[in-house]
């Protein structure tokens, strides 16, 4: 599945699309340029996207298949002049995936699905 980023794209719709195939995935999207506020906190990206996009292309497909890690999805989204970070869920929180990049966005998917169902049970 690829991911199409043109200048019409919204955040809001790139991680609807990206959350309708993985449900215990979330993307997070900054500007490259400007990463950090006056707090040196992330500061998300809302609206559209076309004031970000290299100028080189009117679009970008970012590879978003089960077998791709999230480092590689992170990396293509760069590449759309977007900084983006894949978060999983983890019962009702949303935790980064930073020591486990390496992981494929089907794997991350699938611990999300287990950990919540695991955290949420009235069983443990």
């Amino acid at each position: 599945m690829k991911l199409c980023i043109n200048k019409l794209s919204t955040v809001e719709h790139l991680k609807e699309s990206f959350s309708l195939l993985y449900p215990f995935l979330s993307v997070a999207l900054y500007a490259q340029d400007v990463l950090h506020n006056n707090n040196g906190q992330k500061k998300p990206l809302t609206g559209t996207v076309a004031h970000l996009l290299p100028s080189a292309a009117d679009f970008y497909f970012v590879d978003i298949s089960g077998e791709k890690t999230v480092a590689e999805v992170e990396a293509a989204f760069a590449l759309a002049g977007l900084q983006a970070q894949v978060l999983r869920k983890s019962g009702t929180m949303w935790i980064e995936t930073l020591l486990t990049r390496n992981w494929t966005l089907e794997m991350q998917n699938h611990e999300g699905e287990t950990l919540s169902y695991e955290l949420l049970s009235p069983y443990n």
